[in-house]
């Protein structure tokens, strides 16, 4: 886990990566699933939004326009009336299912940038 002051130090950092990699924006608004099979692998970064404004235009189109695998995903949600999910609950599930996929691959050390 990397912790950044804001979208644009994150997308710098991440463009500097070296290697296979891949966003993976959650947003209510995407169609895809976010526990489609496949969908996470090494090199896989999970963004988030606010809960009040979700991710910001700068996150979705680095997203979309990103040449790797990148995908927006959305967790389903049953009534109609719930704006969003709590932002700690949508980073367990993201977190929980990428782990998941990755068979519980160990986490390096956490750095805050």
């Amino acid at each position: 886990m990397q912790v950044h002051d804001d979208i644009e130090a994150f997308l710098a950092f991440y463009e500097s990566l070296p290697g296979p990699k891949r966003l993976i924006g959650y947003s209510k608004f995407a169609e895809r699933h976010y526990a489609q099979d496949g969908l996470y692998g090494p090199g896989t970064w999970l963004v988030f939004g606010s809960e009040t404004s979700g991710l910001p235009t700068m996150a979705v189109e680095a997203v979309n326009n990103d040449a790797g695998n990148s995908a927006m995903v959305k967790i389903p949600m049953q009534q109609q009336h719930v704006r969003s999910l709590n932002l700690a609950t949508s980073v367990g599930i993201g977190v929980y299912e990428a782990l998941r996929q990755l068979d519980g691959a160990v986490l390096p050390d956490v750095k805050n940038y």
